[in-house]
């Protein structure tokens, strides 16, 4: 990573990292425990399944800006 951004800095450009350690990609191991994930009801998985998924654990929310739709790659 100081290899990258020294690199960058002689180009004149910056670097900007975004972490967000609360989302995980949907097939990490974590998303089997229910335990780290929001977990939702069936009710709320049907009538809005664009904002859920379904693993081994139940049904859980997919990350998201709350003014913007779900990022259903991630898991929250």
């Amino acid at each position: 990573m100081a290899q990258l951004r020294s690199k960058l800095n002689r180009l004149g450009l910056g670097l900007i990292l975004d972490f967000v350690p609360n989302h995980v990609a949907l097939d990490h191991p974590w998303t089997r425990s229910s335990q780290r994930f929001i977990q939702v009801k069936e009710s709320d998985f049907q009538a809005h399944p664009d904002q859920f998924f379904t693993c081994e654990g139940g049904n859980f929310a997919h990350g998201r800006d709350p003014n913007l739709p779900p990022w259903t790659d991630t898991a929250s």
